[in-house]
């Protein structure tokens, strides 16, 4: 029994040195405990993870960090190796704490910030239990997130009157939460994020300057004004404002739905202003024109704005606007009512930064040129995914300051020439991932690529022939550090025996780009001219008509291949297709098959939903029959016995000669009857594939293929002279 004693305390001993060394040891002599520990006397800090014990530290340490450690109670004990250094900044983040004793920052005088993050068993009233024994005023900075901590005791900061910080995001506070930061009267940034806030309350917080805010369910608005001098309202402002230092107020990722004029008062130092992420479906006039100080206004992700007023940012303040992800249509034809692209930039006299990403733009020039016509100080412009296929004449001839343009992500195939010739002081130009097949040297000069300090042309598909040697040769002659993605990004799609070829590799020579000599040329005219006189009067003899069409057929693909001439696509209609039916398949129609294709983001005319009431139905079908992309026709033995639905047949027909078979949809819901079978019904269904209806096996097919049929795009229709 002795010997197993004495065994045991042999292999204690080391452990029982190491304790003592690490309570007692002179601090100058102590070493970073690795590999527990990463100490660095640059910045005075230590970071510890994968301990259970604090351990003592080398005396440069003033901050300390415990991460992913398993500090199972935490008392004064147990804190007492930090104290023997002189510590500022304490950070105790996921350690596994499940009591926090009252008693624990009692010896940390010197502590200027303290986190406890990440510690969902650590109650808050033990927090505040602590913050009432800490024996010291200096502290500033205090974080406490990700505790799931639901209220926060009301005297938590009793006594500490410095505090200038203060960050509880990621908890689940409530609307009450706020009456905790009543003592902080030199608070100047507070982070309420990740909460559980339905609204907010900032009384009484005259220095606050930062409010982060985001990500709660906040649906109601604070009035930041006030009436008379309580104790809720700042003197320095003559008592008109609680907050008037508040200068960055973030409320993204809200609940918000109303924006008006009177939440907004009262806010004299507002730079930058942050809702994105909420429910909004309009921006009214004047909204921020009591924002005197507003540098900065994001309104992002708001994909239910569909209405933007004509004054709405009436702000000569204003620096940065960023209205990205709203899918807003800013769009002259089809939007006119609900935004005047002449006046909605009208007023941003200073505006330096204009983000419009992943909204649409029309390619018309009536809207584009209106639209940026005012921003002549505008220094960067981001119009990412904004589904351009053109850039008109004269979009961007008033932003001679432009220093950065994104064109990202668009369907653009083509530029007048000079297009970039007025930015004198462009440096970054990026026109990744459109259409673009060729660029030379009317296209872009190469006196705007050599101002360039980036540029991006990269996943483009390139036509790699002679029409594209000079930018090949261009490359070659200059340094392609400034070329994004280079090589890799640069590959030929055409001609085919080129395709996936990298650019760099492409190599065209002189002698097989030179054209023909002329002379040659017009000695084979004139030696076949007489020739071709005679077969071409001979032609016209016998086949006039036919030669008309051909030429008809020739200048249509010009005006195509010019961008005269565009096919209509489903962006240019209010619909995606008008449904053709009878009212004894009405149940059918409205149960299934609109709910299955609107399911997929397929907008759909139906009658008893969308015709104006009053209107003759004559009149309505033609309307909406025109603001609809394609027809769709479902077809029954009550459908051929409706004479209403014989007459829309008509029309239909009248649609497929025009745009073409693709214009039209056929589907049969059941097999009409031989006695019902018309004329009108059996000429379409002879001339246009239909799709035929069956429950059970094969019916997922069946709506894969209706949806394919309304994606799929308008061939060129066909025509006649």
């Amino acid at each position: 029994m002795i010997g197993l004693i004495i065994f045991k305390l042999q292999h204690m001993f080391p452990q029982f040195i190491l304790v003592y060394i690490l309570l007692y040891a002179d601090s100058s002599s102590v070493p970073c405990l690795k590999p527990y520990c990463e100490c660095s006397s640059q910045r005075n800090e230590a970071i510890c993870t994968n301990l259970t014990f604090i351990p003592r530290l080398p005396d440069f340490v003033e901050n300390v960090y415990f991460r992913g450690n398993k500090f199972t109670n935490v008392s004064r004990n147990f804190m007492l190796n930090v104290t023997k250094n002189e510590i500022r900044h304490i950070s105790l983040v996921d350690n596994s704490i499940e009591h926090f004793s009252r008693n624990s920052l009692y010896d940390l005088k010197w502590m200027r910030n303290f986190e406890i993050s990440a510690e969902p068993k650590v109650y808050d009233l033990d927090v505040r239990s602590a913050f009432f024994k800490f024996n010291g005023d200096s502290l500033e900075k205090v974080r406490f997130e990700d505790n799931n901590w639901k209220t926060l005791p009301p005297d938590l900061f009793f006594g500490q009157t410095n505090i200038i910080e203060a960050s509880f995001s990621g908890n689940k506070a409530q609307r009450d939460a706020f009456v905790v930061f009543a003592p902080l009267q030199k608070l100047q940034l507070l982070n309420m994020s990740r909460n559980s806030l339905t609204t907010f309350n900032l009384q009484g917080q005259c220095t606050l300057q930062i409010a982060d805010l985001s990500k709660n369910y906040i649906d109601e608005f604070q009035n930041f004004c006030c009436g008379t001098c309580d104790k809720f309202c700042c003197q320095s402002h003559g008592c008109k404002s609680i907050s008037p230092n508040l200068r960055v107020l973030d409320l993204g990722s809200n609940s918000l739905s109303i924006l008006e004029l009177s939440y907004f008062y009262c806010l004299p130092s507002l730079e930058i202003l942050i809702l994105n992420s909420n429910r909004f479906v309009s921006i009214n006039d004047n909204i921020f024109v009591v924002l005197p100080s507003l540098q900065k206004l994001y309104i992002e992700k708001n994909q239910q704005i569909t209405t933007i007023g004509s004054t709405a940012f009436n702000i000569s303040s204003l620096r940065l606007l960023s209205l990205a992800h709203n899918n807003f249509r800013f769009d002259s034809k089809l939007n006119v009512h609900n935004f005047d692209p002449n006046s909605i930039f009208k007023y941003f006299l200073n505006l330096e930064v204009l983000n419009l990403g992943n909204n649409y733009l029309a390619s018309d020039s009536n809207t584009s040129i209106l639209l940026f016509k005012h921003l002549s100080k505008l220094t960067t412009l981001n119009l990412e995914n904004m589904r351009l296929n053109n850039l008109p004449t004269g979009i961007f001839s008033t932003m001679v300051s432009l220093e950065s343009l994104n064109l990202k992500d668009n369907i653009i195939r083509y530029w007048p020439d000079g297009t970039f010739d007025n930015f004198v002081n462009l440096k970054y130009l990026n026109l990744q991932k459109n259409q673009i097949q060729l660029l030379n040297k009317t296209s872009i000069k190469s006196e705007v690529l050599e101002r360039l300090l980036q540029f991006d042309l990269s996943n483009n598909p390139l036509m790699c022939t002679c029409d594209l040697m000079w930018f090949r040769n261009w490359i070659k002659k200059n340094n392609t550090s400034f070329l994004s993605n280079y090589p890799q990004g640069y590959k030929c799609a055409f001609p085919e025996n080129l395709q996936d070829t990298l650019l760099e590799e492409y190599n065209p020579t002189e002698v097989i780009c030179t054209p023909w000599n002329p002379l040659l040329t017009m000695t084979l005219v004139l030696s076949t001219s007489g020739f071709f006189i005679l077969v071409l009067m001979f032609s016209v003899y016998k086949c006039h008509t036919n030669i008309r069409n051909y030429l008809y057929l020739f200048r249509l693909h010009r005006l195509q291949k010019d961008g005269y001439l565009q096919l209509d696509n489903s962006e240019d209609f209010a619909f995606h297709a008008f449904v053709v039916y009878c009212n004894a398949d009405r149940e059918w129609v409205h149960a299934s098959f609109v709910k299955r294709i609107e399911h997929e983001g397929i907008r759909l005319c139906i009658h008893h939903r969308n015709f104006d009431v009053g209107a003759p139905i004559s009149e309505n079908v033609d309307k909406y029959m025109k603001e609809s992309w394609k027809v769709v026709i479902i077809m029954s033995n009550d459908f051929a016995e409706s004479e209403w639905c014989q007459w829309e047949c008509d029309c239909v027909q009248e649609r497929r000669r025009h745009h073409g078979k693709d214009a039209c949809v056929l589907i049969m819901l059941r097999t009409i009857d031989a006695n019902h079978m018309t004329s009108s019904i059996k000429t379409l269904l002879q001339s246009t594939p239909y799709l035929r209806f069956k429950e059970g096996v094969g019916e997922e097919i069946f709506w894969q293929a209706i949806i394919d049929a309304l994606r799929k795009p308008l061939s060129v229709p066909p025509m006649a002279i």
